[in-house]
């Protein structure tokens, strides 16, 4: 299974929001983590560019200021596509 999208969440938000602390919604984290669990039945999905890059800073959305950033799109796939 393949799933990309703007999901506007962050999973991690140390690894995934740099500049603004706070910009993080562990509610709705929780929420899209459940919702995934249950699109999967169970399964987990892993996100590609976390795979490629663990320790990578990269983000998909600043505000126009460009004073904080946040990765907010996401290409995920089911795990036998990773290995």
């Amino acid at each position: 299974m393949i799933l990309m999208g703007d999901f506007n969440y962050v999973d991690d938000p140390v690894s995934d929001v740099w500049g603004a602390p706070g910009k993080d919604n562990p509610g709705a984290t929780r929420a899209m983590r459940e919702a995934l669990a249950g699109f999967t039945g169970g399964g987990t999905l892993a996100d590609t560019y976390r795979v490629a890059q663990p320790d990578g800073r990269a983000t998909t959305y600043s505000p126009p200021k460009g004073d904080w950033g946040a990765r907010y799109d996401r290409v995920l796939v089911t795990h036998h596509y990773t290995s």
